[in-house]
């Protein structure tokens, strides 16, 4: 994987074999979410991730009634079929 990429507020890495994506976290310093090759689909799976919670932080009651999903929970909106859940370069 490359070095961290920043794109305004988003930073991603690239595969250098095949040049699949994934955000990375600047402040712990580690990738996470789903892969990609479509940088905007992560960016839109980011913003849904911070959304729900913001909303679950904002109303406590109804973040006790339905719990937030962890981030690696959340899925892409109809995610793709020939994207890996784990990506493994060639070298």
């Amino acid at each position: 994987m490359s070095w961290p990429i920043r794109i305004q507020e988003h930073s991603y890495q690239v595969c250098l074999g095949c040049g699949i994506k994934r955000l990375f976290d600047e402040k712990g310093f580690r990738a996470y979410g789903p892969y990609s090759y479509d940088l905007n689909r992560l960016v839109s799976w980011e913003l849904a991730r911070k959304k729900a919670v913001d909303v679950a932080g904002a109303d406590s009651q109804t973040a006790l009634e339905s719990p937030v999903q962890s981030p690696l929970e959340i899925p892409l909106q109809s995610p793709p079929k020939e994207h890996p859940s784990e990506h493994r370069s060639a070298s």
